[in-house]
């Protein structure tokens, strides 16, 4: 229940924008105007959307998930998917082939048109229609910016649409399987972060799929009509690789099962160490959990990467494979075709835009597939998992009936043929441990899946757990718990309890705030937890042995106060040893799960027994002070914080975080030495390139010969030797291009693996032997930095580094193309960068605090997910399951929020790159007006400024999306800096036989104030 009044958020600017602002982002202008002048933070965050809000996004996909497993056992969340998100995502798929089918076609005719103008002898090369074609190619290159902004925006909507839906989902399906069968926080948390990450990456990748298939016909049509049937012979080589390429790419789904298993145990793992630090402390445990951890990471990493090693070889065959089979095509056709340069390099070009769509996008689309649908076995699988439905027969008068109940739990039996019948009074159950007696309760509950026999339920049930379950909010709201607040009730409750003079003792009385580490003694959570079970009125209690913590004078005040304060109800009480209640018996004894003695005759006279002896109360004894306004009583604002709120960084990642990145990787160096291999990369296959130009220009010149039948002059024996020195420097460039990549995507993955590895391995040596005091924050922050945080580590930023490097080469190329033709280009050219620069600058400081806040407001939504999955059957029998969905769904609609505006922000930021570098388009088409040029050089320049406008706007997004990402490293860093317990070389590995403490200056300090309150000095 959350214990903090909702904050009232504006809504968001894209809701009140009109369809100007809406299509060209300008709602975001005010974003930007507030974010230049200072960090975001959460109080900045709008009202999500209506297209975006999980509660109609969730029900809508659940209510046609539940109707398919009503008609149809073997179905499968994609078809629910398809149905609410297919339309749209293939409507965008079709939009986006028929806008740049278009452009393929009409950009080089509007070029040329605009080129031929400058052909000598015209007459008013700068007219009219000169003009026309100029602003055409100006107006084309604006529409493609914006469009591929929209389509972005668009298929992230989707994304954001999708995780909605299924973070929902796995909620509401959790809310409605036994508390027994459900799954651990562990494989929760994986399944909102790695398996929702990848059904974003299928939409991100899905697509382009059929769009490269289409384009792939299209391209063989244009090349069989302007060169012949030939070109099936490349198709039938580039096809001989694709089923090698497939296959690598289906071999990564068994590899992304197991990866994400090894994540499930990580995650498991990790939150058990955190919940039982104190013991694992207590017995001088960290290096075994250390190490076990450890190698549960590195198991995990050495699986995630394998999958990225099969990516890069699907890569690297794809390029080598399609340098190599061109020159066996064009041998082929060189013997029976007349050969010029514009066909050899319409062929080449042709051949590598099919290559690449045939022997890489497509594998790789396939690839990114084949691991949704791992993920999408691991969605099915959990959400095909029994739910069970408890069905309460309301009566006058309570019941409880069991009637040759058997319980197997994993393949054991736990009950074996119950016959019980409980009608009002106190009903006492105990056994040894292990004996089935929560099993008992819980099957009562129908918790149980029975395998004989039936149980029957009259009344309203309430039910305290065995182990106290206590959730972050106020003590006052553990206890009441979503009821109507009554407070001569609660009061009473808290004098049966005990409860009244342990608030005197706290500073802010019952609104003080239980934490994920309960700041409350053993006995006291019991206490609570038992109250909360108390207050609720009801017809049947079951109580799971809540007094075992007590000492034995309290649990002997509490019992009687219970069976008092609970007279004329069915009360069903399991207790261990209940001979501690001198003068009782208990009325039914389990042993292995069968019932060894039962004594339903002697109910009524041990509740009778219970009734003389118990302490007799008072109505002034029921009552409890409360000095909280009554308006205030259930979600009080004063001394509350919000412990799931995180202190996020302010201002630019610092570069100390860039400098021990590269150091986790292997040190500076080694990041220099791969990042150069992978800048010289692209110019290798720029070499490449240039020589396949040459040899097509020679076999150009040898055809022109033979055709004459000069074959016998000096100059053809001197192209044929050129020929041979031209495939043989191919060949030697092929080798050289093989070798460079595999050498560069060898080294990057290592660099990557090896941060992954040392950042986590920082980290769990950090919180392992982390100062105490540090667990009094939110376990929730934890996981969450250990789950998106390292997911960004992973498998985003390496790659957002490793695409940032491939691009400066193809960035510098075009600009030094251009500034020669005339060098006036060079000023534009200096000022566009500044602007693009200073564009970037104004994006990253809304766009840091955006994804600093993208990442937080995780917390909440992490840390309610596991307390409900904790207390999972408290919340059932209490039927708080409507209270905590609307709850979970308001954590998960700010986390919406927040994804939503970046991507907003994101979007605007690239539409304002492009369109800026739009401008030196224009600067270049309008100076060929002023000076005039030859229309090959007019024609190359303008491919080149397109190709610099292109790279331009990757370059500067990646850039800019490498900052962003890198919060995640300085939130990890973060954590890896905390107060440590003590020194490393404190511990010592042989102890000492006699054993001794020995207290030398120790001073404690108490935790606020750091006020020295105690100083020890003996031996």
């Amino acid at each position: 229940m959350d214990y903090l009044p909702r904050i009232k958020r504006s809504k968001h600017p894209q809701e009140r924008a009109n369809f100007i602002s809406q299509l060209f982002f300008l709602y975001t202008a005010s974003l930007f105007t507030k974010g230049y002048t200072r960090d975001l933070d959460d109080s900045d965050l709008y009202e999500v959307p209506p297209t975006f809000k999980s509660k109609k996004l969730a029900e809508q996909l659940d209510k046609h998930w539940q109707k398919q497993v009503m008609k149809q056992k073997e179905t499968s969340i994609f078809f629910s998917l398809l149905k609410f998100y297919g339309l749209s995502y293939f409507l965008l798929g079709l939009s986006k082939i028929i806008l740049k089918t278009s452009l393929i076609v009409i950009r080089p005719f509007v070029v040329e048109k605009f080129a031929s103008f400058f052909v000598p002898h015209q007459i008013n090369p700068s007219g009219t229609y000169s003009s026309l074609y100029g602003f055409s190619i100006i107006g084309l290159v604006l529409v493609e910016c914006w469009y591929d902004q929209w389509y972005t925006f668009k298929l992230s909507s989707l994304e954001i649409q999708v995780r909605a839906s299924l973070s929902g989902l796995f909620y509401r399906k959790c809310l409605r399987q036994s508390s027994l069968s459900s799954e651990n926080i562990g494989k929760i948390i994986n399944l909102l972060t790695k398996d929702v990450y990848n059904f974003e990456m299928c939409i991100k990748t899905a697509n382009e799929t059929w769009i490269s298939t289409i384009q792939i016909i299209i391209i063989s049509y244009i090349l069989t009509d302007r060169i012949g049937y030939i070109v099936l012979i490349l198709v039938l080589f580039l096809l001989i690789l694709v089923p090698i390429q497939v296959r690598l790419a289906i071999k990564t789904t068994v590899l992304k099962l197991q990866m994400l298993e090894k994540t499930d145990d990580r995650f498991q793992t990790t939150k058990d160490i955190l919940l039982n630090i104190r013991t694992i402390k207590m017995y001088a445990w960290e290096k075994f959990f250390h190490t076990k951890l450890l190698n549960l990471r590195s198991k995990e990493v050495n699986l995630t990467f394998e999958i990225f090693l099969l990516k890069f070889i699907i890569n690297i065959n794809g390029i080598v494979w399609t340098c190599a089979t061109f020159f066996i095509w064009m041998a082929i056709f060189i013997h029976s075709n007349e050969v010029t340069s514009e066909i050899v390099f319409f062929m080449f070009d042709s051949h590598r835009t099919i290559g690449c769509l045939l022997t890489i996008t497509i594998p790789f689309s396939i690839s990114q597939i084949v691991q949704t649908v791992a993920t999408i076995t691991r969605v099915d699988e959990f959400l095909k998992r029994k739910e069970i439905s408890r069905v309460l027969k309301m009566s006058k008068r309570s019941k409880i009936a069991l009637k040759n109940v058997s319980v197997v739990y994993r393949k054991e039996s736990v009950l074996n043929d119950i016959n019980l019948e409980f009608d009002e009074g106190l009903v006492l159950i105990s056994g040894a441990p292990g004996s089935g007696k929560t099993f008992l309760l819980k099957t009562i509950l129908g918790e149980c899946d029975i395998t004989r026999g039936n149980v029957v339920t009259e009344g309203s049930i309430s039910y305290a757990s065995q182990q106290p379950w206590l959730f972050p909010a106020t003590i006052r709201q553990n206890i009441v718990f979503g009821e109507e607040f009554d407070e001569k009730r609660y009061n009473a409750v808290l004098t049966v309890c005990d409860l009244a003079n342990d608030f005197q003792l706290l500073q802010n009385g019952d609104q003080t705030i239980i934490e994920d580490r309960i700041n409350l003694s053993k006995g006291q959570c019991v206490r609570i937890n038992l109250a909360r079970a108390l207050y609720k009125e009801s017809d049947i209690y079951l109580l799971d042995d809540p007094l075992m913590a007590l000492d034995p004078y309290l649990k002997e005040y509490v019992f009687k106060a219970c069976v008092r304060f609970l007279d004329h109800k069915l009360v069903v009480l399991v207790m261990q040893d209940p001979t501690d209640f001198v003068g009782y018996q208990s009325s039914v004894v389990l042993d292995n799960g069968k019932i060894t003695s039962n004594y339903n005759s002697q109910m009524k006279i041990i509740a009778r027994n219970v009734h003389d002896k118990r302490h007799m109360f008072v109505d002034d004894e029921l009552k409890f002070t409360d000095n909280v306004d009554e308006e205030t009583q259930l979600l009080p604002t004063l001394h509350l914080k919000n412990i799931y709120k995180e202190r996020n960084k302010v201002g630019e990642v610092e570069c100390k975080v860039y400098k021990k990145w590269m150091e986790a990787g292997g040190g500076i160096l080694h990041f220099l030495l791969v990042a150069f291999f992978l800048v010289f990369l692209p110019l290798t296959t720029n070499f490449l390139e240039g020589s396949i130009n040459l040899w097509a220009i020679n076999e150009e010149k040898i055809a022109n010969y033979t055709r004459t039948r000069a074959s016998r002059t000096p100059d053809v024996t001197l192209l044929m030797r050129k020929r041979t020195n031209s495939v043989t420097l191919q060949i030697l460039f092929i080798l050289l291009l093989l070798v460079l990549f595999v050498t560069t995507s060898v080294g990057f993955l290592n660099f990557a693996k090896r941060v992954s590895l040392k950042l986590h391995d920082l980290l769990a040596h950090a919180l392992i032997n982390v100062n105490l005091h540090f667990f009094n924050t939110s376990v929730a922050e934890i996981l969450n930095k250990i789950s998106r945080d390292f997911l960004n580590i992973d498998e985003i930023i390496p790659f957002l580094f490793y695409d940032l490097s491939k691009l400066l080469i193809p960035l510098i190329s075009p600009m030094i193309f251009i500034v020669p033709i005339q060098k006036i280009f060079l000023v534009p050219l200096v000022l566009l960068i500044f602007i693009l620069t200073f564009i970037r600058k104004m994006y990253l400081t809304i766009g840091r605090s955006l994804k600093r806040l993208e990442a937080s407001s995780k917390t909440p939504m992490v840390g309610h997910f596991s307390a409900m999955l904790s207390g999972l059957t408290t919340v059932k029998s209490q039927k708080c399951e409507q209270k905590v969905l609307e709850e979970f769904d308001n954590h998960l609609d700010l986390q919406i929020s927040a994804s939503f505006t970046y991507m907003s922000a994101t979007r605007a930021f690239s539409l304002a790159v492009g369109w800026t570098s739009t401008i030196f388009l224009g600067i270049v088409i309008s100076r060929f007006f002023v000076v005039r040029s030859d229309p090959l050089s007019v024609t190359f320049t303008i491919f080149q400024t397109l190709l610099l406008i292109e790279i331009s706007n990757a370059v500067f997004l990646t850039w800019a999306e490498i900052e962003t990402h890198m919060t995640s490293v300085e939130r990890v860093l973060e954590l890896t800096q905390v107060r440590q317990e003590c020194p490393a070389n404190c511990m010592t590995e042989i102890w000492s036989k006699p054993g001794y403490i020995k207290f030398h200056n120790v001073c404690l300090y108490e935790t606020i104030s750091n006020n020295k309150i105690l100083m020890v000095k003996f031996l």
